[in-house]
Order: structure tokens, then sequence, then C-alpha cells
């Protein structure tokens, strides 16, 4: 919005109202990029009431999601999308299963949703299996089931001309990837793990904070603990409680697994019953094709969990919870690129394992290896990105 509207000049919050609703009116006509009354009512709004050649030097993101209507998409397709922002991080939720909190990336990806298989595929596996259930080739688009299934909105999407952008995938659901969770019994989040990461993103584009807050963070919320803090699943029935015993550690970290899936939380049974209502209904998705057209398709999600294009990038903290947490197995990441996404995922790292041959190790990297490898050392050091920053501080 900042990129088409511009930022009001100094003295005309009042007009922010007018400023969002002519955006919105050029999203809703399909972002047209040649003389249209709303494009050009946007660019003499532009031109009369906002700064010039307004520039983002570092925009960090949480899980930013497809949709914000209940029974339609209702996304701007075009959000992803800037050529004002210098540097994105994204942190992406891996365990969020619930329709209306689809993921919404920067990167190149296709937007099918995972319909009917629980795997990590290739995007062009993924458009196949989407073109074989919901285009001409099964039905007529102008038969009545054709028009429920499938819309006929098609948007422009213009590439994402930002110069430097980062998405990661984070273990945990939508609220533990971006906070909103309660604090555990150990007064700790699983959300403090992307929040460490984003900081320390945002200390190495320079972005300034107050005078020792980072470092009162870092000693209230230690990596170790917030490493350890509780998963949740919205969409859970059974109601899970984590499991909390007197520990043996080592540098802060057990030396055998525990249990930390805390299901629903503390939500009531009907919170979670509202929300499989929601996941049985034909929930509207934006999906793109090859030729870069939108169209709204109607299906069901089931609480499949989300789709990871195979091409993502994980966080350390993925294959680390994966070996300390034993009911943390998520079932979408890409099992025969375990190995290799382990080893980009501590890339700016490898000085912390000294001694240590992690590519080797990494080239025989196994789910099954992560939970029942107990005596490799290479667990005990953790990658934490802030905490390095901080002891060169």
């Amino acid at each position: 919005m900042i990129e088409k509207v511009g930022l009001l000049n100094s003295g005309l919050q009042d007009m922010t109202a007018m400023a969002w609703n002519l955006y919105c009116n050029w999203e809703l006509v399909g972002q047209p990029s040649q003389d249209d009354p709303t494009l050009t009512l946007i660019q003499e709004f532009k031109e009369a009431f906002s700064r010039k050649d307004v520039t983002v030097h570092f925009m960090g993101l949480w899980d930013t999601i497809n949709s914000v209507g209940i029974f339609r998409d209702k996304l701007f397709p075009y959000t992803t999308s800037s050529a004002i922002v210098k540097h994105v991080r994204h942190a992406v939720s891996i365990d969020e299963r619930r329709a209306k909190f689809k993921q919404l990336l920067f990167a190149p990806y296709s937007y099918y949703p995972c319909l009917f298989s629980l795997n990590c595929t290739s995007c062009d596996e993924e458009e196949e299996e989407a073109r074989s259930l919901f285009t001409s080739h099964n039905m007529d688009a102008g038969s009545f089931l054709g028009s429920l299934l499938l819309g006929n909105t098609k948007v422009h999407r213009v590439p994402c001309d930002s110069e430097d952008i980062v998405e990661l995938f984070f273990p945990g659901n939508h609220g533990d990837c971006g906070g909103g969770w309660p604090v555990d019994l150990d007064g700790q989040y699983l959300s403090d793990i992307p929040l460490r990461w984003m900081l320390s993103q945002a200390i190495k584009f320079g972005v300034i904070f107050k005078t020792n807050a980072i470092h009162e963070f870092n000693d209230k919320h230690p990596v170790s603990k917030s490493l350890l803090s509780c998963h949740h699943d919205i969409l859970s029935l059974k109601r899970e409680r984590p499991i909390y015993t007197q520990l043996i550690l080592t540098n802060g970290l057990p030396r055998s697994p525990v249990c930390r899936f805390d299901s629903r939380g503390d939500e009531y049974l009907y919170y979670t019953l509202f929300w499989w209502l929601i996941e049985l209904l034909p929930i509207g998705y934006k999906v793109e094709n090859k030729e870069g057209q939108w169209r709204n398709v109607y299906v069901p999600n089931l609480g499949r969990p989300r789709k990871i294009p195979r091409n993502s990038s994980f966080h350390w903290s993925v294959f680390y919870r994966m070996h300390y947490v034993k009911d943390y197995c998520p079932s979408n990441i890409p099992l025969d690129l375990i190995g290799p996404k382990y080893l980009e995922s501590i890339d700016d790292f490898k000085k912390c394992y000294k001694g240590i041959d992690v590519e080797e190790y990494a080239r025989k990297l196994t789910a099954e290896e992560i939970k029942n490898d107990w005596k490799n050392k290479i667990w005990r050091i953790i990658p934490d990105e802030l905490q390095l920053l901080l002891e060169k501080d």
C-alpha cells in the first residue's frame, strides 16, 4: 500500500481512511496496470498528499496468511510484491493446519493448496494435482459444480523486487510462531525462537533498540528454555497436557526426550469445534497457475497440514526440537531432504562445531536418526543467532 498510495505527509493523518479505500478499490478490480479510473485516482492522490520515494529498509513478518474472510478468500495478492522494501525477513509456521491460516509466501511458489496429499511435493507436482481436480479436464467451468468450485478471479501478479528476502519455517502453529499463546509452566514461549531470529536480523541491518533491552530479553528467555516450550494445535480434539518432570540437564538441555505438546491449550472444546466446522466447509482459496492467473478454488481442508515447497528453508530449531521433544513429529517436511535442510540451517554456525564433521553427519541424517541419536555432541551445541551477536557486542 505504501508503494502504491504513498506515505501521507505530516499532518494529513485524517486522510488515512481515504488512502486505504483507494488502495482497496484498486486491489478489488484486479490491480490494473494500465489506464484505469482507480489507478489514475491513486496516482493523483499520491502526487498531491504523499511523500515521494519512500523506502522501507527492514520488514519483519511472522506467519502472514492467505486469507481473512470466513467463506471466501479476500487476499490482496499484490501485497506479496514490493520494490520499496530492501530487506524482508519472514518467519513461517510449519504446523498450522487451519484452512483460514494458509501461509502466504514471498518466494515464487505455486499457491495450489495441498488437497489430498500430506507430503511435501514440488511445485510442478502440486500444480498437476490441482489441475486434475479442478480444471476443464474433469469438469465444465460453466456447470453447476464448476461454478461452485471454480471462481473467475484473474489477477496480475507482479514479481517481488525486494533486494533481500529470507523466509524460514519454524516449529509450532500460527500462535507458536507469531505469539498469542499463554506462557507455559516454565514461563516461556515457543514463539520466542522466531522472535530471537527476527531480533538478530533487525540488529544486523541497523535497527536500534532500547539500551540493554536485548540483553534483558535474552536473560529472561534463554534459547534452551524457549526451544523446549510447548507447541499447540487448536484443531486437537483430544486434551493433552505436556509432561513436566525433574530433568537431568547438560548446558540447559535434557539428556532424554521430553513431551511438550499442549494440544489446544486452555481453549474450550466448543472453540475447537467451531474451527472444525470451518474445516468441513468448502473454503475459498486463491490459487495461481503457470500463466500467473489467479482464481478461487472451493474445497474442504479437513485439517490437512500446510504444504511446504521443497525449496523452502528451515530454521535450525525445527531439527533440534525434533530431537529433544518426543511428541514433536511434523508430517509435512520433506523427509528425503532432512540432511541437506539441516546442513543449510546451520550453515552460518559451522565455527561452533569445531572438530565435528557436520557435512558427513548431515549426509546420512534421517528423521529417525534425529530422534534416536543421543550420543553425538552435535545436539549439545545450539546455533543461536542472537546469542552470537550478543557475544560479539
